[in-house]
């Protein structure tokens, strides 16, 4: 069975690995742009400032196999707090199981952190990602992401 857990400073070495596979796994992010100094001010952040992010571990069988962190802001357009899935990751070896669609299952049923809607990023080379999330009603949106 899987479950979905609050982050746990002992988990902390498993959560880092994952995130740098993640960013070595996916070619659309910017090369070298994950450190381990981002990793801990994020689990600094968790600790001292829930009110900010979450970061929910996924757990089958008693052991950690992805992870998911989550944030959130307020939308004057949809008039309430939007849910950003900053990061998901499920290891490799345990891939299409259902596992992402469960998490995506249980975040929307239980809308926990009292959202009106979800906004995630898929990376343009992650197609079968992008499939699921479609599957799961998301879908492009009509404005352009712009960083600075």
């Amino acid at each position: 069975m899987l479950n979905f857990c609050p982050f746990q400073l002992q988990d902390y070495s498993e959560l880092e690995t994952m995130i740098f596979e993640l960013y070595a796994d996916d070619k659309a992010t910017t090369l070298g742009s994950m450190s381990r100094e981002n990793v801990q001010k994020t689990v600094s952040i968790f600790q001292s400032t829930p009110s900010v992010l979450d970061i929910t571990m996924f757990i089958f069988e008693e052991k950690i196999v992805g992870y998911a962190i989550l944030t959130w802001f307020w939308s004057n357009e949809f008039g309430g707090r939007m849910v950003l899935i900053d990061e998901l990751f499920v290891k490799e070896s345990y891939r299409n199981r259902g596992f992402s669609t469960q998490f995506f299952k249980t975040l929307f049923a239980e809308k926990k952190y009292g959202e009106v809607g979800y906004l995630l990023e898929v990376g343009i080379y992650k197609a079968d990602s992008a499939r699921l999330y479609e599957r799961l009603g998301f879908q492009p949106f009509k404005t352009k992401h712009l960083f600075r």
